[in-house]
């Protein structure tokens, strides 16, 4: 069970500023984000099961844990709205952390405000688990168009959810550190945050600490939201992981597992 344990506070003034720089551009098929028919999604019908065993709302009937996702969307919203900001990236210090149960979650809760839609993008190439926890069984995604050059209207599904699309992983053999760091990648993120002032798009990431992905990938959205795991989380991790972004971007903590 989820909630935000704090807004953001500019992480402590020891964050070092040592993003790497974009990494090399892949050889990657055709200049421009090609985003015609975007809303021209693939419906794929989700039933209330897959919503209890992956722990998402509309499966979740425990009012705390309700009111913990309601609080995070709503501090969430107000502040990336009140800096112009609709890109997010959902990450933790390290994997098994339910950052992904979050992300997914705050894509949803997004996606029940009347004048708001989500969009929930997979960028964890390496550990892609939405496809999995909303129950559909494409192995297509993200990783097509950015090294296939499949247009996204045929990779983007709605999950049977109004105002929610769902853009899984795919498949990467390897390389998924300059894939997620790659110019292409980037004019994507860019073409999504201009393209659409009134979505919110939430990336589920790969996890800070350990591997590079993460990294490079700060480097292109607006915001990043740091999931900590209670009793499981190390401080250091905590700390370490602060050190790794830039803190002007982030939004804060949230804590899972709160309530149990």
């Amino acid at each position: 069970m989820t909630k935000l344990v704090k807004a953001l506070e500019k992480a402590t003034q020891e964050r070092a500023r040592h993003i790497p720089s974009t990494t090399a551009d892949l050889h990657l098929p055709g200049d421009e984000v090609k985003l015609d028919g975007y809303k021209d999604t693939t419906t794929v019908e989700v039933k209330s099961e897959q919503f209890e065993r992956s722990k998402l709302l509309g499966g979740i009937s425990d009012q705390k844990t309700l009111d913990a996702y309601t609080v995070l969307r709503t501090q969430v919203m107000a502040k990336m709205r009140d800096k112009g900001w609709n890109t997010l990236m959902v990450t933790s210090p390290r994997q098994g952390e339910g950052k992904s149960t979050v992300a997914t979650n705050l894509a949803l809760a997004i996606a029940r405000e009347a004048h708001q839609t989500a969009l929930l993008v997979d960028t964890n190439f390496r550990r892609p688990s939405v496809a999995s926890f909303l129950g559909l069984s494409t192995e297509a995604g993200l990783a097509d168009y950015l090294l296939r050059d499949v247009p996204l209207k045929d990779l983007l599904i709605n999950p049977s959810i109004k105002r929610l699309v769902v853009l899984p992983a795919g498949q990467v053999d390897e390389g998924s550190t300059e894939l997620l760091g790659s110019k292409r990648m980037q004019r994507l993120v860019d073409e999504l945050r201009r393209r659409y002032s009134d979505r919110y798009v939430i990336f589920d990431g790969p996890h800070l600490i350990d591997m590079p992905d993460a990294l490079v990938f700060t480097q292109f959205v607006d915001a990043v939201l740091v999931v900590v795991e209670t009793d499981k989380t190390k401080r250091e991790d905590i700390q370490t992981a602060c050190k790794l972004f830039d803190a002007d971007k982030s939004l804060g903590f949230a804590m899972n597992k709160a309530h149990e």
